[in-house]
């Protein structure tokens, strides 16, 4: 039935009532289906009526008094479907105790916690941060919580989909105490190894490259909840990524739990230390081979061809479009042509390589 029509005020006109006095039926109401089942066991009267309404896999129900006759059904249908619609309305009352109740609760966290607090002057974020860490919540305009900004690993979901400023907060400060192995094994390698990538270590990063020598380089990717467990990859020509690659797959078996990552990945390789970062100024550092610049979209020339009389250096996307130039040719010259060195002319595996292990630079 149209709602919309004259009989939308009066039910009766519509609706013929079994001997049970049960209704079951479809009103179509502002363009939306609704299946209604009516029982009214003292017809006309809505006394203990019972009234549900169902709209896709919604439902919802409404009360009549027991003076309502059944004609103020459909008024009372328009009242719950119109709020079903519009949602939850929160009153101002409610509101404000929602927000007495967070900042009642930054009271107590300002006293119990070193982070600083800062509050947005609208009150749409909260940010808790120390030196090294941060953890930004949003407010939402009904007052609900949510996080928004950390500085926990990108790789692990860390929080609740529900929770308020404290459990946020302490589930934070919980998954940090967690990663106290695994940011002590960064901060060792940041410190102790030249990191070509990422430039700009970050806490929310599982990852570095750092030079192992001055032609090869090495790739590992911690999990954050169990820094023992790395995957290490080597880059650089073949003859020594072989070496190196041999060398850790030979001694992997004696890793030593009691060292830090940083110390059993040079036993592994059978070196004393690894190359560290100098004060060279990056004017002074070798440049790109194609390009001819040091930095490029945030990555160093760190990728040599497999020829010992070659020594230059080239960056992963000058190599990738170089080769590209080859790729809308048959597919012979993209191997024939696409995997020698530009300069050198020679063919190299490791280059190969970098092209089936794009995903590892």
């Amino acid at each position: 039935m149209d709602c919309n029509s004259s009989a939308f005020t009066d039910i009766s006109k519509f609706v013929e009532f079994s001997d049970t006095k049960e209704y079951f039926g479809i009103i179509d109401y502002k363009h939306s289906i609704y299946r209604i089942s009516l029982q009214c066991p003292e017809y006309p009267s809505m006394k203990n009526a019972n009234v549900k309404i169902f709209k896709d896999l919604a439902d919802f129900t409404f009360e009549f008094s027991e003076s309502d006759e059944v004609n103020e059904f459909f008024n009372k249908f328009n009242v719950a479907v119109n709020v079903c619609h519009e949602g939850p309305v929160i009153n101002e009352t409610t509101l404000q105790r929602k927000r007495n109740d967070i900042l009642t609760e930054l009271t107590l966290l300002r006293s119990q916690h070193t982070y600083d607090i800062a509050v947005a002057s609208d009150f749409t974020t909260i940010r808790f941060s120390d030196f090294t860490h941060y953890l930004t919540l949003s407010i939402t305009k009904d007052l609900d919580v949510i996080p928004l900004e950390h500085s926990l690993p990108d790789q692990h979901k860390w929080f609740q989909s529900t929770g308020t400023v404290t459990s946020y907060l302490n589930e934070f400060t919980k998954s940090l105490e967690e990663l106290d192995e695994f940011y002590s094994n960064l901060n060792a390698i940041d410190e102790l190894c030249f990191v070509v990538d990422p430039l700009q270590p970050s806490t929310k990063n599982n990852f570095r490259i750092f030079k192992i020598d001055e032609k090869c380089f090495a790739k590992i990717v911690m999990d954050p909840l169990v820094p023992s467990s790395i995957t290490v990859t080597f880059i650089g020509p073949t003859m020594r990524v072989e070496h190196y690659r041999n060398k850790y797959e030979g001694e992997i078996s004696n890793w030593d739990d009691d060292l830090d990552v940083h110390k059993n990945l040079l036993k592994m390789c059978g070196l004393v230390y690894f190359p560290m970062r100098t004060s060279q100024d990056e004017d002074d550092m070798p440049s790109c081979s194609i390009c001819g610049m040091f930095r490029l979209d945030d990555s160093i020339p760190m990728i040599t061809c497999d020829n010992s009389k070659c020594d230059l250096l080239f960056h992963v996307g000058c190599l990738k479009q170089w080769w590209s130039m080859f790729a809308d040719s048959k597919t012979f010259l993209y191997i024939e042509l696409g995997t020698k060195c530009p300069m050198c002319k020679e063919l190299s595996a490791s280059f190969e390589q970098l092209l089936t292990d794009r995903d590892n630079y």
